[in-house]
């Protein structure tokens, strides 16, 4: 009799410990699963926020480009407008050095 007690004791004992392990498989699967999810968002969520950043990196470059090739412009036009004036300069020095070197030598220019 104590023996067939003890038989029953070990298989309810048994079918408990299968249920437990059922319900704790099932458990780990769903966390499993929900930790999968979550690493599923905070990938898409960084691959946005990097997205982002790309698009805003992008724009930023574009806006430097272009206000770089505006100073560029601008300096070229400078740059050419500065020619025209030292081009200009230097043939006045060429022409106040000739009067100076004739007026040494007692030449003065007619409109003098």
């Amino acid at each position: 009799r104590s023996l067939e007690k003890r038989l029953d004791f070990l298989h309810q004992h048994r079918l408990d410990y299968q249920a437990r392990r059922m319900e704790l498989e099932q458990e780990f699967k769903k966390l499993s699963q929900e930790k999968q999810d979550q690493r599923q968002q905070r990938l898409s969520a960084l691959r946005a926020d990097w997205r982002t950043r790309l698009v805003g990196l992008r724009q930023t470059q574009d806006a430097v480009t272009e206000q770089y090739r505006k100073e560029k412009r601008a300096f070229d036009a400078m740059a050419a407008s500065a020619g025209g004036e030292l081009v200009g300069l230097f043939q006045l020095v060429q022409l106040l050095s000739a009067l100076i070197c004739d007026a040494e030598e007692g030449q003065f220019p007619t409109f003098w």
